[in-house]
Formats: C-alpha cells, structure tokens, sequence
C-alpha cells in the first residue's frame, strides 16, 4: 500500500526543504519509492538558474521534478 507524506511548516527560514531533501535521498536509497515537488521556487533576487532544490534531487538521484511555479505567475493567477 502506498503513503503519502505532505512535509509543512509554519514558520519561514527554518530548514523544510533541507529536510525534505535530505528524507528524500534517504528514502531514495533505502530503495522506498518517493518523489519531490516543490510547487513554488523560492529564487533569490539576481539568481538565474534552475530552482536549486530540484536541481540538487536531479543530481543526487534518479528522480526529475517538476519545474516549480515563479511567485509572479501564481500572485497573477
């Protein structure tokens, strides 16, 4: 039976993407099926280039996410 895990916090700054990437490879290696998502890319002002957390899964493992929404076009929509 498949499970779901749906990572949040309340807060800003407080490592949940270092978390998720880290359970991610974890669960990668252990041989547990698991996929990453980041919906929105949190892009420092100035940076062009991929979204960094999608970037790191795509080296450190198998896995292709999907390329995250800009917090310009989800504030339009």
């Amino acid at each position: 039976m498949s499970r779901t895990l749906f990572l949040v916090t309340t807060r800003h700054h407080v490592g949940l993407t270092s978390v998720s990437l880290g359970l991610v490879r974890a669960l990668d290696r252990a041989g547990v099926p698991v996929a990453f998502a980041k919906p929105i890319a949190q892009l420092r002002p100035g940076y062009v280039g991929p979204e960094r957390s999608g970037a790191l899964i795509s080296l450190i493992t198998t896995l292709s996410p999907p390329t995250p929404l800009t917090m310009a076009h989800v504030e339009h929509r």
